[in-house]
């Protein structure tokens, strides 16, 4: 059992769907919805502006590459109050992609406008993703603290499974420009919601008074980085994250190369991205049903075991050359089923396992390992595009993440219960 006290959270909610945890919620799900139709339009803008996949990786390189600076988005999450930093992160991510959209309709625009628009919503959305995992132990009751999780996974993963099928018929209805320039409101809710949420205090770590050397920033860092290399659970973790990542990054360089080969074009890489989604939100929705009843790190276990699985049955789907869309599609359910459980129980451990004033900086170290793998993983897809087989490159990584899984077994620890909060950190009346 997970059983943590039954205490409330510091901002003093009592349940689940508290005015907090509700508009948090509600504005995750619509910029999730945005993301998820920009995401299946950028490769086909990528083709139109006649790029191709080397292009497309450098874009998906681009997205991912703040989170090599993970770690100071963390600094910076554990330090400010959230709630002007989150909204005016949110508002940057929208007229960033807005101005994309509305810039290619006017005119073509070189390659580098994408890979900069890119970079600039990838840094904005580590930051809100980041700030939201500091403080969502304190938006709800401990108890229900994995149930939050899985509910914010459905909405982060589970939802695109509209915005992919709607991004792939809206591509082809009316082109990857106009799409990126309407799915560009969807942000606009979680700018405004935010503005409404009692955020928790900034929580303060003590340090020891006589080490003046470095400043204080790199001090920072070194807490969080020093946290995970103390800890074997918690490297094998971020080792099975690089893996999972790669492999992620891998699939979004090459289906999308494989669906116009294959004649299935935009409709087939959203359908097939809508499968991935349909299996994640069958795995979150175990994350709700076990939460409580079977311990994490046998979650996370399960969880990745599935995700190899589903990346073996890819493996097999794509080495088929007539394979039909529906195959492909249902080939992905494994995958996005070991994923969405994944996410859920790793997520909740870390929460449980780092405590307040650390949280940020950890997970952004992390974070940083993710963009490793993140990186890796479409460069070598784009090297590799013409050389080596669909099929092979999926079974490599369903090797790799069996591997992985494996290792984690033997060296979980299990997830301790945290103390209930301290009464100086409440929230006062007003949001912060």
């Amino acid at each position: 059992m997970n059983d943590a006290p039954d205490s409330p959270p510091a901002g003093g909610a009592t349940s689940l769907w508290n005015p907090n945890f509700l508009r948090w919620w509600l504005g995750l799900a619509a910029a999730a919805l945005g993301d998820s139709v920009v995401y299946v339009a950028v490769p086909f803008l990528i083709l139109d502006l006649g790029g191709g996949a080397g292009a497309v990786a450098l874009a998906l390189v681009a997205g991912t590459a703040p989170r090599f600076f993970g770690p100071v988005i963390g600094v910076f999450a554990d330090r400010w109050r959230l709630r002007a930093p989150l909204a005016a992160a949110t508002a940057v991510r929208g007229l960033s992609v807005a101005a994309l959209g509305a810039a290619v309709l006017a005119a073509p625009v070189p390659l580098a406008w994408l890979y900069a628009v890119a970079f600039l919503n990838g840094s904005m959305g580590l930051f809100t993703f980041t700030a939201g995992e500091v403080a969502l132990p304190h938006l709800v009751p401990r108890s229900a603290l994995q149930r939050a999780n899985s509910l914010l996974q459905a909405a982060l993963m589970g939802l695109p499974l509209i915005g992919f099928t709607a991004g792939g018929l809206l591509v082809a209805a009316l082109g990857p420009a106009t799409t990126i320039l309407a799915a560009s409101v969807a942000f606009a809710p979680l700018a405004v919601l935010v503005l409404g949420i009692r955020f928790p205090e900034p929580t303060a770590v003590e340090e020891d008074p006589d080490d003046a050397g470095p400043p204080r920033m790199v001090r920072e860092l070194r807490l969080g980085a020093s946290f995970v290399l103390q800890r074997t659970h918690l490297m094998v973790l971020a080792a099975a994250s690089f893996v999972l990542n790669a492999s992620l990054n891998l699939l979004n360089v090459v289906v999308p190369l494989s669906m116009e080969r294959r004649g299935f074009g935009a409709a087939g890489f959203g359908a097939f991205e809508g499968g991935i989604s349909a299996g994640l939100l069958v795995g979150v929705g175990l994350g709700v049903v076990v939460a409580n009843r079977i311990r994490l790190e046998r979650q996370i276990a399960v969880g990745t075991v599935g995700f190899a699985f589903g990346f073996g049955t890819l493996a097999l789907a794509f080495g088929t050359p007539t394979a039909p869309l529906p195959l492909l599609v249902a080939s992905v359910l494994p995958l996005g089923i070991g994923l969405g459980l994944t996410e859920v129980a790793a997520l909740t451990y870390m929460q449980l396992v780092i405590p307040d004033g650390l949280r940020g900086k950890v997970l952004g170290a992390i974070f940083t390992v993710n963009a490793a793998g993140l990186a890796a993983g479409a460069a070598l897809a784009g090297a590799l595009d013409a050389v080596v087989s669909v099929g092979a490159l999926f079974g490599a990584a369903a090797l790799l993440a069996a591997g992985l899984g494996a290792t984690w077994v033997m060296v979980a620890q299990p997830a301790p219960a945290p103390a209930p909060a301290e009464p100086s950190s409440a929230v006062a009346g007003s949001p912060r």
